[in-house]
């Protein structure tokens, strides 16, 4: 198999609230909307985000998207209103952290040299993914 693009996803509840909460941190409207309850931002040739409207697994999403300079994103975040406490260390790196309307914990995040956006996900205590519960294990964060 050889993979030629991808596209992360993120649930969440109500579509429109998330659609301007994303246009306002990608700067641009969506690019697509494939069907009814998904819309896509097509970042580069060959990465994107998609919204899909799931309201039972809404703000369980992780995406991870690369920016050029953390405090330039900062700075722009800040000027487009979306609420952050600037670039701090996190993990070997600087982040900014964001929470996007369903509650999926965001941060920009600087790894391997490379600046870059990370959206992570609180999982409540005791979550479980689908794999691991087929391998018979349990996951808790």
């Amino acid at each position: 198999m050889t993979v030629t693009s991808v596209l992360a996803q993120a649930t969440v509840r109500d579509l429109d609230r998330a659609e301007r909460w994303y246009a306002t941190l990608f700067g641009r409207a969506p690019d697509s909307r494939p069907m009814d309850g998904l819309i896509e931002w097509h970042l580069t040739a060959d990465a994107g985000v998609q919204l899909w409207r799931d309201p039972e697994r809404a703000g369980r999403s992780t995406t991870v998207l690369g920016v050029s300079d953390v405090d330039a994103a900062a700075r722009d975040l800040a000027a487009a209103g979306v609420a952050h406490a600037g670039p701090e260390p996190g993990g070997g790196s600087r982040v900014v952290r964001l929470d996007d309307p369903d509650g999926n914990a965001s941060s920009s995040s600087a790894t391997d040299g490379a600046p870059a956006l990370r959206r992570e996900v609180s999982r409540p205590r005791g979550w479980t993914s689908r794999c691991s519960r087929r391998r018979g294990r349990r996951r808790r964060r």
